[in-house]
């Protein structure tokens, strides 16, 4: 039973290595998640200028992060970020750090910035050496799984089990993503190199959760978000000819049930909604208009990021803390240099992702429909675009995955 020293000593560094390297990272990255999605708070700038225990936990973790990203897995990581599509997200994240110099709250605005870079190279030095993408599809399940779980546990917190309670604009973002991720692994996991027995237990259980927290989510823009990446998904093909084709059916025949059976779709994807309700977005369009006629007033530079979009209401063109809207937040946070650079990132990402599947890649299908579900979904609930959410960890995860193994 005696093991040689060799292979004691080489374990030992394996074991350390790991603790180091991947453990310790992704433990800082989903106490980010925890920390705001179970233990939510105020979200305006006077309530994250405050330095209260929640508040200081955040800042905490990332300076913790930071080391890692300085060492030299840390800059090999981000060197990766910026020789693929996600630099383009950086140069957006740059000008966001200019942005913050006319903001009202300079360092707060400075530290968002920080923070929302520290999130996504976190991702990066995580997955940098794990060779295998099959341990690396374990790591985003579980992060996933844990970042859904916690943002349900916030709601269980009430002690109640309904419907009202249990209603959220950013849990079932993620509950969505789940759906589409954890279904699409189980299905597929056959094709992969090995170690699918583990895998198809994590996403069957991550897509079983999701189920779980769409429906009690009654989120309509979730709802509506995951019906469109499963037409997508089903859609895409190699051929364009052939995407457009099955594309075109499908919104035909979409169009033909909504006809046809208005009231029964209300009543599944809009749980709770009128038809008026959903035309104005729940009163969403209303202020969007107020949060154009502001974007209208400075268009070039924006208001500073984040705080145009934060404090909306000392400009008198928002009553909200968030415009509900990834366009608008960028547009009056950073104008038109910021919303250029945004539209820029999500075209060359998503052609990106394209040639890819075109390449026949078969990751590309869960990870096109969760960038689906995070793009539309964010046309209300922006987890992209503006500051860093919680939930806005689990699409850098997906994004950060696809450029790692996918160069």
């Amino acid at each position: 039973l005696d093991r040689p020293d060799s292979f004691i000593e080489k374990r030992k560094w394996l074991n350390g290595y790991y603790f180091r390297n991947l453990i310790i990272p992704f433990l800082i990255s989903i106490a980010l998640v925890i920390r705001a999605s179970f233990f939510q708070r105020r979200r305006d700038p006077s309530a994250f200028a405050e330095i209260d225990p929640s508040n200081l936990v955040e800042g905490i973790l990332v300076l913790l992060a930071i080391p890692f990203l300085l060492s030299r897995r840390g800059l090999r990581a981000i060197r990766l970020i910026f020789n693929g599509p996600l630099r383009y997200y950086i140069f957006y994240t740059l000008w966001c750090f200019v942005a913050t110099f006319w903001s009202s709250d300079v360092v707060y605005s400075m530290f968002r910035v920080i923070e929302l870079l520290v999130g996504l190279f976190i991702f990066a030095y995580i997955f940098i050496d794990i060779r295998s993408k099959e341990y690396a599809k374990r790591v985003l399940l579980y992060f996933i799984v844990i970042s859904l779980i916690a943002g349900i546990g916030y709601h269980l917190k009430s002690g109640w089990i309904s419907f009202e309670y249990f209603h959220s604009n950013t849990y079932p973002m993620i509950a969505a993503v789940g759906v589409v991720v954890g279904f699409l692994i189980f299905k597929d996991r056959k094709y992969f190199e090995y170690d699918y027995p583990h895998l198809k237990y994590i996403s069957f259980f991550l897509f079983t959760i999701s189920l779980v927290g769409v429906v009690f989510g009654t989120s309509s823009a979730s709802n509506l978000s995951l019906v469109v990446a499963i037409i997508l998904i089903i859609s895409l093909r190699k051929s364009s000819s052939m995407t457009f084709f099955f594309l075109l059916t499908s919104f035909l025949l979409l169009w033909a049930s909504w006809e046809n059976y208005q009231e029964q779709i209300i009543k599944v994807i809009f749980p709770g909604k009128s038809l008026a309700s959903i035309q104005t977005g729940h009163g969403r369009v209303g202020f969007w208009k107020l949060y154009i006629e502001g974007f209208l007033e400075r268009p070039i530079f924006g208001y500073g990021f984040p705080t145009g979009e934060k404090e909306g209401f000392k400009y008198g063109f928002g009553l909200t803390n968030s415009s509900h809207n990834m366009f608008l937040s960028v547009a009056i946070n950073t104008g038109i240099v910021g919303l250029l650079l945004f539209l820029l990132w999500i075209i060359k990402y998503s052609r990106f992702l394209l040639k890819k599947l075109r390449e026949g890649y078969l990751d590309m299908k869960w990870i096109i429909g969760a960038w689906i579900v995070f793009l539309v979904n964010s046309l209300s609930v922006p987890a992209l675009g503006s500051h860093w959410f919680w939930i806005t960890s689990s699409a850098f995860c997906v994004m950060v995955y696809s450029v790692v193994y996918y160069k």
